[in-house]
């Protein structure tokens, strides 16, 4: 019967999506410490410790455990559902092993399925992180027996574990507990007490959330007081409109009379509601293939851009030179001023690139489909070639005015003669006439020659 039930497990591509912050996964709280994903996730140093405590415990007791179904994982479930105490945990854990070497416990037979097919206890839907949920239908509760009841309830819950759980996404499942009014005033809670203490002792934090509804708001909090004996009242939700159901359950997960689409017609087995058809699986793994591989050409891209501008900048960084060597020398302003017509070099064409500043390189046609690196990398080399040009263009300038001053100083006979004269230094330069003279009347001739030049020149 168990082979069969493969079908309600969740296609990995769902479970995967599920998301838990840190708290929902374990949450240390000294007073009360609350784990609810146990398997695939890291085990701290502290419960490893409290790990090799009850196991020496139990081996104290002689209490034999299974390594394969006992694992370090479902060891520490009971103790955090025993709030790490080792003595109540080894109760605990004695009294499952007891359960488990009865298979008459969770024995499939005629009189189980029978309870299933009429509606009492059966597992439908998944929350929006895909837990699945048992309900119980209190309509005809009262008329099975509790150790029957409690069979069909362990069957059930051992098919969720196996087949609804997830490892390190989905651990644990909700209740709803449906109850109804002709039926309640007649239920003795303590009777039904044994059939929650058998989950909580054979499948320690598992349950998520309790959702108790229906009829009236006097006994549902009666059944929330019986219930905070076995689970933590945090746990428990009191449904008073089934609308409240929309915040935890998509409608395709849901019956209709709680607000779902869902209608049954045969409650065992369970109705698998979210299919591993191709209807389902093959959509959304192609969706799943398309955004890897859109995410994949993003970061390629991104790559490339980034090696395409280090590139880049190493190379201009090798071939143009610092400022200061930008500078021309004498001979290279000669060799210009032969080459070139004086007319051109005032208008400075012969340092302008023509194919650069014609038009922005966003506005050229040609480079409409570059990729973004490209276009960055030509706008980079625009800049640079623009930072040249105006570092040549001042240079140019510069030696333009210099070679102005020199032409003109050369081709005034009168300032010839007044240089010839500063250098013997026979006249004082016009720049000095009528300061007061120094110890012997008159400058150096090297002073004379400095100021000279600057009164020439600027």
């Amino acid at each position: 019967m168990m082979e069969e039930m493969e079908y309600l497990r969740l296609p990995p591509i769902l479970a995967k999506q599920v998301q838990h912050p840190e708290e929902y996964i374990r949450k240390n709280d000294p007073k009360e410490p609350v784990r609810r994903i146990f398997k695939n996730v890291p085990i701290s140093q502290d419960e490893r410790k409290l790990l090799q405590q009850l196991k020496d415990n139990l081996a104290a007791y002689k209490i034999e455990i299974n390594p394969d179904s006992q694992t370090d994982e479902v060891l520490l479930r009971y103790l955090y559902a025993n709030n790490f105490n080792i003595e109540n945990t080894k109760d605990m854990l004695r009294s499952h092993l007891s359960w488990l070497r009865e298979p008459k416990n969770y024995e499939f037979d005629q009189d189980v399925l029978d309870i299933y097919n009429k509606g009492i206890v059966y597992i439908l839907g998944r929350d929006k992180q895909y837990r699945p949920t048992l309900i119980i239908n209190c309509d005809q509760i009262t008329t099975v027996n509790v150790e029957l009841l409690k069979r069909a309830l362990s069957i059930l819950c051992i098919i969720m574990e196996d087949y609804c759980f997830f490892d390190g996404k989905i651990e644990n499942w909700n209740i709803i507990i449906d109850l109804k009014e002709k039926c309640v005033l007649n239920v003795k809670l303590q009777e039904y007490y044994s059939l929650f203490q058998l989950m909580y002792q054979n499948f320690p934090c598992t349950v998520d959330k309790i959702f108790i509804l229906h009829p009236s708001l006097s006994i549902q909090l009666g059944w929330a007081e019986f219930l905070e004996h076995v689970f933590n009242k945090k746990k428990i939700i009191i449904v008073s409109d089934i609308n409240q159901f929309k915040k935890y359950y998509e409608p395709t997960q849901l019956e209709r009379k709680y607000g779902g689409r869902i209608e049954v017609k045969k409650y065992f087995p369970p109705l698998n509601t979210i299919p591993e058809g191709k209807q389902l699986t093959e959509p959304l793994k192609l969706l799943e293939s398309m955004n890897q591989q859109q995410q994949q050409q993003i970061q390629i891209q991104t790559k490339q851009s980034i090696q395409a501008q280090n590139t880049f900048q190493e190379t201009v960084t090798k071939q143009v030179q610092p400022t200061e060597t930008l500078k021309m020398t004498k001979s290279k302003i000669e060799r210009d001023f032969s080459v070139y017509p004086q007319q051109e070099v005032n208008d400075f064409k012969v340092y302008r690139p023509t194919e650069i500043s014609k038009e922005p390189i966003k506005n050229i046609s040609k480079y409409n489909r570059l990729t973004q690196a490209e276009i960055m990398k030509k706008e980079y080399e625009f800049q640079v070639q623009q930072t040249i040009l105006q570092q040549k263009q001042a240079e140019v300038m510069k030696s333009y005015k210099y070679k102005q001053s020199q032409m003109i100083f050369e081709g005034n006979e009168q300032d010839e003669i007044l240089s010839e004269q500063i250098r013997t230094q026979t006249v004082k330069p016009q720049s000095v006439q009528g300061q007061p003279q120094n110890a012997k009347g008159r400058l150096t001739a090297e002073q004379a020659e400095e100021d000279n030049a600057a009164c020439i020149i600027f």
